[in-house]
């Protein structure tokens, strides 16, 4: 009997503990939320499949079913907990070893797949000869563009924490005796005619007065931000005295210290925040920050506020009215300068804040013509260092207009959109080939709603690479999309897109096509209420090596 009773009571606890889940899930309980999905694992959970309609549909339900149940149900969110805590806490590995490394005394650090930083740090991952040569070229090529317009550049370094910070890292990831990404880039720039700003050495020093990185974040504290500002003001005043700048290194000030939750990365690591602590040092300057005039990129008044850290999402203006013949800065940016930007927003007359990874050559080109700065910040992480050659790069051409260009076709119209307006023919004539005979309309096929336009082009007639310019102008914000079709051997066709950010007001778009190719659409889309803008021209120019 009571052999009989306990194996009942087996099956009912088991049936139980299966069934956990559905009933966990029933009452919505201890799901994984998209937030947690995306900061822990780096995706959005997968979504549920609708109800099969068709015998295909049937037959790929099972497999999307499982994908979709399995980051859904009930008391996932506890047993990642559960799980991240008995690695961590027991074992000492991370649960998520390629988006963070687990360091000594509660230091996290990223993982591979954030371009490597580790690996960079012990010189396994650097650059190639070619490289090297493509990205000092890349940073010569913006920086001579720049100076052309009466504009120096200064590149700021932003060196990763496993730099300032190496004996957190785990005792397998020890400095190797070659040079890294940081140290080629030094060695080269030294020679050169690039203005760079390299605050390690300064970080490092600072350490003997407070913490200069966050234990449990990939970024630079207030304290690290401010010893790296200061480093860039001094050069700054010393390469160009004549420049009105306001450094606040030369203020009164203390460190405030404060022991916080744990930060981004043990969240990555799937942890509550409460299960980290984190060391925060702020620094503490009288009257700063002051309030400032915050506009967005068509100039519309963003919020008063007083100065504190621009987000990165967006292209911003600080004006600083305490302060209205100061220095205008551009400051193309990535996250490292946010903890930056309190200090720099007080420190110039008009701070614009940039991605610079944003613009190509016709976006940089209006932003310098519209802002017209006196000086140039370009901060970057070191270990994106890494990135696309072509990220870099995207200055190449900023006007499209070089000695080695032939002017090819044009046509000049000014043609104003407005969705309710659908021209049947766009564009139409005013093209010519090579030889000066008549061709075929360049763009036909208008179709406009909602503000966006989109315009597909028959054929293409010339030979040889291109430069084609569109110059467009609207009172918002808007994109511009060109998808055009290269011929490969064999009668093979690849399609490419080239996408650009319009700011507010015109602008000229240049795109360089390959030899074969053929325009398939262009599109145009407005991202403010007006949904207007002003196709104003075009013209295509042959280029040929001069």
């Amino acid at each position: 009997m009571r052999t009989a009773t306990g194996k009942w009571a087996l099956i009912v606890l088991f049936a139980a503990f299966i069934s956990l889940p559905l009933c966990l899930s029933a009452f919505d309980i201890g799901r994984t939320s998209e937030e947690q999905m995306l900061s822990a694992e780096r995706r959005k959970p997968a979504e549920r499949p609708p109800t099969p309609s068709s015998s295909a549909a049937l037959e790929s339900f099972p497999e999307k079913f499982e994908l979709w149940f399995d980051d859904a149900f009930g008391g996932r969110s506890p047993l990642l907990l559960m799980n991240a805590r008995t690695k961590v806490r027991l074992f000492r590995t991370s649960p998520y070893p390629k988006n963070v490394i687990l360091g000594k005394n509660g230091w996290l650090f990223l993982g591979p797949r954030w371009l490597n930083p580790v690996e960079q740090y012990r010189g396994v991952d650097k650059f190639s000869e070619s490289e090297l040569v493509a990205w000092t070229n890349s940073m010569r090529s913006r920086s001579e563009w720049l100076a052309a317009r009466g504009v120096p550049m200064i590149l700021v370094l932003a060196p990763g924490k496993h730099e300032i910070y190496p004996e957190m890292l785990p005792g397998w990831a020890r400095e190797a005796r070659r040079p890294k990404r940081v140290d080629q880039v030094a060695e080269i720039l030294r020679d050169s005619t690039i203005h760079y700003v390299d605050p390690t050495d300064s970080l490092i020093a600072g350490k003997s007065t407070a913490p200069t990185y966050y234990a449990t974040d990939s970024h630079w504290n207030s304290y690290g931000a401010f010893v790296a500002y200061k480093g860039t003001l001094d050069y700054l005043e010393e390469e160009f005295p004549h420049k009105v700048l306001r450094n606040l290194a030369d203020e009164p000030y203390r460190l405030k210290e404060e022991l916080g939750e744990g930060l981004r990365l043990s969240a990555m690591l799937g942890f509550s925040s409460d299960d980290f602590t984190d060391l925060s040092v702020d620094v503490m300057i009288p009257g700063v920050p002051a309030p400032v005039e915050m506009l967005d990129s068509s100039g519309r008044h963003v919020r008063n506020i007083r100065s504190g850290e621009i987000p990165t999402a967006r292209t911003l203006v600080v004006r600083q009215p305490t302060f209205s013949n100061g220095a205008k800065v551009l400051v193309l940016r990535d996250s490292f300068t946010t903890s930056m930007s309190p200090f720099l927003s007080q420190s110039f007359g008009e701070a614009v804040y940039l991605s610079w990874d944003s613009p190509g050559g016709s976006e940089m080109t209006s932003f310098i013509e519209r802002f017209q700065p006196d000086i140039v910040l370009f901060i970057l992480c070191s270990r994106c260092l890494a990135m696309a050659q072509e990220i870099h790069a995207n200055w190449a051409r900023p006007d499209g207009l070089l000695p080695s260009e032939r002017f090819h076709a044009q046509n000049e119209i000014q043609l104003s959109i407005d969705p309710s307006e659908v021209p049947d023919r766009l564009l139409a004539g005013g093209w010519s080939r090579p030889d000066g005979s008549d061709n075929e309309d360049l763009l036909t096929g208008a179709e406009v709603s909602s503000g966006r336009l989109s315009i597909k082009r028959l054929a293409s007639e010339w030979q040889g690479s291109s430069m084609v310019r569109f110059d467009v102008s609207s009172p918002d914000d808007a994109s511009f999309q060109l998808t055009y079709c290269s011929e490969l051997s064999g009668g093979k066709r690849e399609f490419q897109s080239h996408v650009s950010y319009l700011f507010a007001g015109r602008n000229s778009v240049f795109i360089e096509l390959p030899e074969t190719a053929f325009i398939v659409q262009m599109r145009i889309e407005v991202s403010g209420t007006s949904g207007k803008f002003t196709l104003h021209g075009w013209e295509v120019r042959k280029m040929r090596e001069g």
